[in-house]
């Protein structure tokens, strides 16, 4: 494993360490959503690509398996700042070992003109806004020339992006995540865009919409994943008296962001975000947007 981890801001790091979920699951990631991903991505013979705040890597195992039937099988780096994540993503993920990077999606270490592709999926919201350009700038400065660069983020407007922003914030702030409440910074589609044009990409293009719903009860293993590591680091065990207690604490919280949202999201602002409120569980929508440029 490579490190490449020196004089970089760890900010995203510390809640990654302890936010240990099954992103397909509370994202609620279809089969179809990830072809079109794949589609985007467009990996050819022989690519060299690049992803980035890789989490657990799951893009990459994708990438693997829908080229698996390649003779030259495509070359694929993952990186990621959090050593936490680094090692689950190793399970299942056959590169090789200098392959797998720990460190900053801002500064990578990775040579000029490098790779074909680089994708980023739901990592560039994780950085305060004056931070992201950086990573839109890193990723011009790796793509070989005419490589391609693609995200997978939210796209938000200006009627939902402060109002799903608080909702987030809230979430994360009763799971304990408290670096992810003060840094991360969720973008308007407007701003994605200028992302993209000011590092200098061009034939900037939306691949493909995602209309995504957020409930509380679909965050309830998350609310207590910091709180279930805690014990495990501690007792090396959850006892079922472990299991009930957070259980228990995982519905208290899940309440309390229930009411939150019902609070939080104005009566002239329910039709946008769809609004549903179910009694024990809300429903509210937002896009996400899968979006690449050329370099």
């Amino acid at each position: 494993m490579i490190l490449n981890m020196a004089e970089f801001t760890n900010y995203t790091k510390k809640g990654f360490d302890n936010r240990i979920v099954r992103y397909n699951e509370i994202h609620k990631i279809t089969n179809e959503q990830y072809k079109a991903l794949i589609t985007a991505i467009d990996p050819q013979s022989g690519d060299v690509i690049f992803e980035g705040c890789a989490g657990y890597a799951d893009v990459s195992k994708h990438i693997i398996e829908a080229t698996k039937d390649y003779s030259i099988k495509p070359e694929i780096y993952i990186q990621d700042e959090s050593l936490v994540q680094i090692k689950r993503a190793q399970d299942g993920l056959f590169i090789s070992e200098d392959h797998i990077l720990l460190g900053d999606i801002r500064k990578t270490g990775m040579p000029d003109n490098t790779f074909d592709k680089t994708v980023i999926k739901m990592g560039v919201h994780e950085l305060p806004k004056e931070e992201q350009q950086k990573v839109f700038n890193e990723m011009y400065r790796i793509l070989k020339k005419n490589g391609k660069f693609i995200i997978w983020e939210l796209s938000l407007g200006d009627k939902t992006q402060l109002v799903f922003q608080d909702i987030v914030r809230k979430k994360d702030e009763l799971a304990g995540f408290d670096a992810l409440v003060k840094n991360r910074y969720f973008q308007k589609h407007e701003e994605l865009k200028a992302l993209f044009n000011n590092a200098g990409f061009k034939n900037i293009k939306d691949e493909y919409y995602i209309r995504y719903t957020f409930n509380p009860k679909g965050r309830f293993a998350e609310l207590i994943s910091k709180d279930k590591l805690k014990i495990l680091d501690q007792k090396k065990i959850l006892t079922q008296e472990d299991e009930n207690e957070l259980k228990e604490r995982a519905g208290e919280r899940t309440n309390q962001l229930i009411e939150y949202i019902r609070q939080r999201i104005p009566k002239d602002l329910r039709d946008v975000f769809e609004y549903k409120d179910l009694g024990d569980d809300i429903e509210i929508c937002v896009n996400k947007v899968i979006m690449s440029g050329i370099k």
